[in-house]
């Protein structure tokens, strides 16, 4: 015998504990009585089946593809240092609901390459000896966005075909 499900939605009304607030498949936080308790146009027990919040009207496929209950938004706004309500996901195809973006360019540390001084270099490749190889072993510094003091970014100085070690080596000289 299946159980009660008085509106249909696919989740038992035992499971549908009617708070607002979703804890788990076992506790949904969802009306009993409404099949779509958040009113986002999903039904709630595709949503739970899907891995998304049933009483979070914007987590759903569209307002959340990544389903860690942060919207995405339209992305002007992203979150940052760890605030993640009133604020666009700022890493909205990888599940990341801390939002931590430890070099604050908007940007997800789970989207981001590690790179510490944001020139655009992976921190692996700035391996801070001094000297160039090539743009796997840069020898810039990892914390230093322009490690020759040059007035060009390390990263695109290597981009560009510059030794991002060499004040001499960039297009004004």
């Amino acid at each position: 015998m299946r159980p009660a499900d008085r509106d249909g939605d696919g989740l038992a009304n035992e499971v549908e504990t009617n708070t607002g607030t979703f804890t788990s498949a076992t506790d949904t936080g969802t009306d009993p009585d409404n099949s779509d308790s958040d009113s986002d146009s999903y039904n709630d027990g595709w949503e739970v089946n899907n891995g998304y919040n049933p009483t979070n009207g914007e987590s759903n496929p569209v307002d959340d593809p990544d389903r860690d209950d942060i919207p995405k938004g339209d992305g002007s706004n992203p979150c940052t240092g760890g605030i993640t309500t009133s604020c666009d996901d700022n890493c909205p195809a990888v599940s990341n609901s801390n939002q931590a973006d430890m070099d604050s360019d908007g940007i997800g540390d789970v989207c981001s390459i590690p790179d510490r001084d944001g020139d655009g270099l992976a921190n692996s490749v700035e391996t801070d000896t001094g000297v160039f190889v090539n743009a796997s072993n840069t020898g810039t510094d990892p914390d230093d966005a322009d490690s020759d003091d040059d007035g060009y970014n390390d990263g695109w100085e290597v981009d560009n075909g510059y030794d991002p070690n060499n004040q001499e080596s960039n297009p004004g000289e």
